[in-house]
């Protein structure tokens, strides 16, 4: 049963993928068919978990349910939920004729990133945001304890950087519209110069990034980088040798950071180097788990009925946020899944809300499937779908209409690739991100005005 609701799963996603396409008349144009693609790539852990359970963690193992059963739960409602989004994305375009999966959607030119100005002035613009990113990392990595403490204690990275959340996002959208500038200039004016700045920024950013031992934030900037510069400088081909070499390169990293999370790790494999390969090639396949919440979600369809559904209380914790912990000491867990983990760890149900302080500081991040069921059981399922694929087609015509503006093309990307949920630590990364967008932009467009006069 579980490999049968598999291959249902797969053909859902497959029939909005080609039905979509067949539409917009490519994948990007389709953000319901973008999303389906994304799901896709649980299907391997999926795979291999409905042909041995033991791969589970032994938290959700020792609740001896029937796993084959939850896998099937699991399967169908992220069928049911891709059939949503699908539908929510149709019933938005409906209210648009002329914006038919947003291809035909009337462009509206750009005037400030098209302006002759702003690409005259792109480099040095550029090259003072990444001033800006780098004082701000500088800073972040002196309050940590420096480099070498770093390194030595990545096994911690996240207690160590606790309290940095603010300046993470600062840096993070300082950092995207650096490579922005850098992006449009060559796109008008290319020259080795011009490539090499947007070389060089790239390569920075993600060495920046990849020196706190996380794999999301290099990936999200290689990401970005690539479909900026497809929209607005040459469409590149995916079926190439060197991406499939850059994917390689990609996917290695993304198997060593793990190993290196572990206390010692750094001085063993300084020691012994000739092992560090291996292991991060048996490391590979922990890296589809972490492209599906399947454990989670297993755990959560066990755990919740109608006696402890949170009714959407945990989404309040949106309100509190924006407060420094230091002045509220109450402060709830921006991550909802940290009252997940709780309830796993503790075997009891946790209260949504629950000051951090009482909490284990561990979380198990929910998805906009795992957050409709906490919040009423699966008849909510449809409903989370229907809103997410009413969002992204937003996003995708308020992009699609901008020209492919690079601050509208990177709101869409962090949606269609799983960085918008109905979860409080999803939506407040969200909103703080169009905040920090709208107040830098904004700013941005001042200055460049009174410099013209």
């Amino acid at each position: 049963m579980a490999l049968l609701s598999l291959l249902v799963f797969l053909f859902t996603c497959a029939c909005i993928i080609w039905v979509e396409v067949k539409l917009a008349g490519s994948l990007w144009r389709s953000p319901a068919a973008t999303l389906a693609a994304v799901g896709l790539l649980s299907i391997p852990y999926i795979f291999a978990l409905s042909l041995d359970h033991r791969i589970l963690p032994s938290r959700v193992l020792a609740l001896g349910f029937d796993v084959d059963v939850a896998i099937v739960k699991h399967n169908l409602a992220y069928s049911v939920y891709f059939l949503a989004v699908f539908f929510g994305a149709l019933f938005f375009r409906s209210l648009y004729v002329c914006d038919h999966a947003g291809s035909n959607a009337p462009r509206l030119s750009n005037s400030f990133w098209d302006d002759a100005y702003i690409v005259r002035k792109a480099p040095l613009i550029g090259c003072c945001l990444l001033a800006v990113f780098a004082f701000i990392e500088l800073q972040k990595l002196n309050g940590v304890g420096g480099f070498d403490y770093l390194i030595k204690n990545l096994d911690s990275r996240t207690t160590i950087t606790a309290g940095t959340g603010y300046l993470t996002a600062v840096a993070f959208i300082v950092s995207i519209l650096s490579i922005s500038f850098f992006t449009i200039y060559h796109g008008h004016r290319r020259s080795f110069v011009s490539i090499a700045l947007l070389v060089f920024s790239v390569a920075a950013i993600v060495g920046v990034n990849v020196i706190y031992g996380g794999r999301k934030g290099p990936l999200v900037i290689v990401i970005f980088s690539l479909v900026l510069y497809s929209a607005h400088v040459k469409r590149f081909r995916i079926a190439t040798l060197r991406n499939a070499i850059g994917f390689a390169l990609v996917l290695l990293y993304s198997a060593v950071m793990p190993l290196f999370r572990v206390a010692g790790a750094v001085e063993y494999y300084l020691a012994r180097p000739a092992e560090l390969l291996p292991d991060a090639m048996s490391n590979i396949g922990v890296l589809f788990r972490r492209l599906t919440d399947i454990d989670t979600s297993l755990f959560i369809f066990e755990a919740f009925d109608s006696t402890n559904y949170w009714l959407g209380k945990h989404l309040l914790g949106i309100f509190y946020a924006p407060l420094p912990r230091s002045y509220f000491p109450a402060k709830p867990p921006v991550d909802d899944g940290v009252y997940i983990y709780n309830m796993a760890v503790s075997g009891s149900n946790v209260d949504p809300l629950t000051p951090m302080t009482n909490l284990l500081p561990a979380g198990w991040p929910l998805t906009n499937v795992t957050s409709a069921f906490v919040t009423g059981g699966f008849m909510l399922v449809p409903l989370f779908g229907i809103l997410m694929g009413i969002v992204a087609q937003y996003v995708y015509r308020k992009m699609a209409r901008s020209g492919r503006s690079p601050e509208t093309l990177f709101i869409y990307l962090m949606v269609v690739v799983g960085n918008f949920q109905f979860t409080t630590l999803r939506l407040a990364n969200f909103f703080t991100w169009i905040v920090l967008i709208v107040v830098l932009m904004g700013s941005l467009r001042i200055l460049t005005s009174r410099a013209r006069r």
